[in-house]
């Protein structure tokens, strides 16, 4: 596994814990803690839908023996 699906998937996990917690929270009536959770899933959504930029270089190298 590269690097950037290893950071997709935990991503995806805290993303997806910080969902049912919120849910969870709210149905238990605390709601300092489900606001705070919703806000901490609406983070890592933005930064799940970021994207990531990128730069490509491209090296010309001359022929060996001339």
């Amino acid at each position: 596994m590269n690097g950037f699906a290893v950071l997709a998937t935990s991503l995806l996990v805290a993303l997806l814990f910080c969902v049912i917690r919120t849910v969870l929270d709210f149905r238990a009536r605390r709601f300092g803690w489900a606001w705070a959770s919703l806000a901490v899933s609406a983070l890592l959504l933005c930064a799940s839908l970021t994207p990531i930029q990128t730069h490509a270089v491209k090296v010309d190298l001359l022929p060996v023996g001339r």
